[in-house]
C-alpha cells in the first residue's frame, strides 16, 4: 500500500537582526498562510492585487514564533508530531526517513539537532529508540548501530572517522538494496550516551561557516542513520523472527543566494554545490509527482536518498521557514506542497524464521528430488549403455567364434601344406645327392676351359709381340 510523504511546516522565531520586520507567516492546524510583504504607498494597484495571501496545507503547521503563544510548538511537540508515528514504523521493520528542508538560517539544524537544553529530533529519536529496545521482553533482542556522514561539495565524508575526517568515500549501488557508501563505518550502541557521543563527534567534524544569513551556516548535508536489528526467540530459544530497519535523519544545508549571504571564494563554491544538489532534489520531487524517471544520479545527495525519496521507505519532510523572508519562504512552501504529492510504497523488512526454515526445507527437498531424478536419469542412461555393451559383447563373441573356426581351418590347411613341403624338400635333397658327381665333373671341365682360354690368350700375345719384333728388324735393314 502506498502512502504520501508526510510534510510538516515549521516557522522559527525571529532573530535579533530581524526585529522590527513584519511577520509574514500565519499558522493554524494544517494550514500555513504566507502574507505578502508590505508595499510602498505609491505601488501600482495591479501589483497590490497580485500580492495576495497564499495558503498551503500540510499534515501539520508548527508555529514556533512565540513561546508564550498557546499554539507554540516546542522541540518536544515537534518531535511528537513529526517522529512519533515514524518511530513505531521503524521498530516494526520499516525503513524511515525524516529530513529538514529550507533556506539557510531557517532553523533546520535547530529542528534536527537542537541544543543541549532543547534537543532536536535526532537526539530525541535516538533516546526513544533506545528506550523501546531496552524495554523489549526477554524473548527479543535488539542491536543498534549508527553511522554519520556529510556531503560536502558533492563529496562524501565519514564524520565519525576522526583521524581521517577529510578522506572521501565512494558511492556505489547494489541492484537489490540500492545506493550505499563504500567504506562508511557503523558503530554499535551499548548505552544511550553512545548516541550523544557520536553526534558530538560528527557535529564537531561537520563543515560549517559564517555567512550574512547565518553565523554557523551548515556548509554540507548531514545524514545520521540508526540501524536496528531485532531478533525474536520462542520458549525453546529458537530464532523465529528477525526484523531489520533503519532510520535516516537528514539535516540538509540551506538554499542560498550569493547576494543575500555575501558568499565569495570558498563560501561561494560551497553555496553553488549546495544549490546544485537542492535544485536536483527539486527536479526529483517534480519527476516523482509526474511519474517520470527521477534524475537521482545527478547529485550525490539525491543518489544517496534514492530509497528514502522514491523507494522502500516511510518518509517525513519538515519545511523550515523564516517568518520574515517572503521569496525564500514561498519557494520552500511550494516545494513542500510538491513533496506532499509523492507516494511511497514501503515494505516490512521482517524475516519469519519458521517460514524461512520451512521454505529452506522445501527448497532442500526440491533439490533432493531434483538430484534423485538426475541420478535416476543417469542410472537409466547407464542401463541403456550396459544393454548396448551386452549386445556388443554378444556380437563380438560370435565374431570370435567365427574367427576361431576360420583359424582352425587355416591351421589345418597350413599343416597339410607343411607336410607337402617337407616331402618336396626330401625329394629335392635326394635328387641333389644323385646329381652331385656330375656337378663335380662339370666344375673340372669348366676349370680346363678357363685354363685353355688363358693359354690361347697368352699365345696370342706372344704372337703379337713376335710380329712387332720382325717389323722392327725389317725397318732397321
Amino acid at each position: 500500500m502506498k502512502d504520501n510523504v508526510q510534510v510538516f511546516a515549521r516557522v522559527r522565531l525571529k532573530l535579533k537582526r530581524e526585529e522590527g520586520q513584519a511577520v509574514l507567516v500565519e499558522m493554524k492546524d494544517q494550514t500555513t498562510t504566507l502574507m505578502p510583504p508590505r508595499l510602498p504607498v505609491n505601488s501600482s494597484p495591479s501589483k497590490k492585487q497580485i500580492q495576495e495571501p497564499k495558503e498551503f496545507h500540510f499534515d501539520h503547521s508548527m508555529c514556533s514564533l512565540d513561546p508564550v503563544d498557546e499554539c507554540f510548538v516546542s522541540q518536544e511537540k515537534c518531535f511528537d508530531l513529526c517522529a512519533g508515528e515514524l518511530l513505531k514504523h521503524t521498530l516494526n521493520g520499516y525503513n524511515t526517513c525524516i529530513f529538514a528542508y529550507g533556506q539557510t538560517g531557517s532553523g533546520k539544524s535547530y529542528t534536527m539537532m537542537g541544543t543541549q537544553r532543547e534537543p532536536g529530533i535526532i537526539p530525541r529519536c535516538c533516546e526513544e529508540l533506545f528506550d523501546a529496545c531496552t524495554a523489549m521482553p526477554e524473548s527479543s533482542k535488539a542491536q543498534m548501530t549508527v553511522s554519520f556522514f556529510e556531503i560536502y561539495n558533492e563529496q562524501v565524508r565519514d564524520l565519525l572517522k576522526t583521524h581521517e575526517v577529510n578522506s572521501q568515500l565512494r558511492v556505489r549501488e547494489d541492484p537489490v538494496t540500492g545506493p550505499y557508501i563504500e567504506g562508511l563505518q557503523s558503530f554499535p550502541i551499548q548505552v544511550v550516551d553512545d548516541f550523544v557521543n557520536y553526534m558530538k563527534i560528527g557535529n564537531k567534524n561537520r563543515t560549517t561557516g559564517a555567512t550574512k544569513m547565518n553565523d554557523k551556516s551548515s556548509r554540507s548535508h548531514a545524514v545520521f542513520t540508526v540501524s536496528i536489528r531485532i531478533t525474536e526467540f520462542d520458549s525453546n530459544e529458537y530464532l523465529v523472527r528477525e526484523t531489520n530497519s533503519c532510520l535516516r535523519l537528514v539535516d540538509l544545508a540551506g538554499s542560498e543566494r550569493a547576494d543575500a549571504t555575501g558568499a565569495t571564494g570558498v563560501r561561494f563554491k560551497e553555496g553553488s554545490n549546495i544549490n546544485k544538489s537542492l535544485t536536483t532534489l527539486g527536479r526529483v520531487f517534480t519527476s516523482l509527482t509526474k511519474n517520470e524517471k527521477p534524475p537521482f544520479r545527478d547529485s550525490t545527495l539525491t543518489w544517496l536518498l534514492k530509497e528514502s525519496l522514491g523507494g522502500n521507505s516511510k518518509t517525513a519532510m519538515i519545511a523550515c521557514i523564516s517568518p520574515v523572508d517572503y521569496d525564500e519562504t514561498l519557494s520552500t512552501l511550494r516545494y513542500a506542497s510538491l513533496v506532499k504529492k509523492i507516494r511511497l510504497e514501503a515494505t516490512k523488512n521482517v524475516v519469519d524464521q519458521v517460514a524461512a526454515h520451512n521454505e529452506q526445507e522445501f527448497l532442500e527437498l526440491q533439490q533432493k528430488i531434483s538430484d534423485l531424478t538426475t541420478s535416476l536419469d543417469e542410472a537409466n542412461a547407464k542401463d541403456q549403455l550396459l544393454l548396448q555393451f551386452t549386445n556388443m559383447n554378444k556380437f563380438l563373441e560370435k565374431r570370435l567364434i567365427d574367427q576361431r573356426n576360420q583359424y582352425d581351418l587355416l591351421k589345418s590347411k597350413h599343416n597339410a601344406l607343411k607336410a607337402r613341403n617337407d616331402k618336396l624338400s626330401g625329394d629335392f635333397r635326394a635328387v641333389l645327392a644323385a646329381i652331385q658327381p656330375n656337378v663335380q665333373i662339370t666344375r673340372e671341365v669348366e676349370g680346363l676351359k678357363i685354363r685353355h682360354q688363358a693359354s690361347i690368350e697368352k699365345l696370342s700375345r706372344s704372337k703379337e709381340q713376335l710380329l712387332r719384333d720382325i717389323e722392327n728388324l725389317q725397318m732397321d735393314n
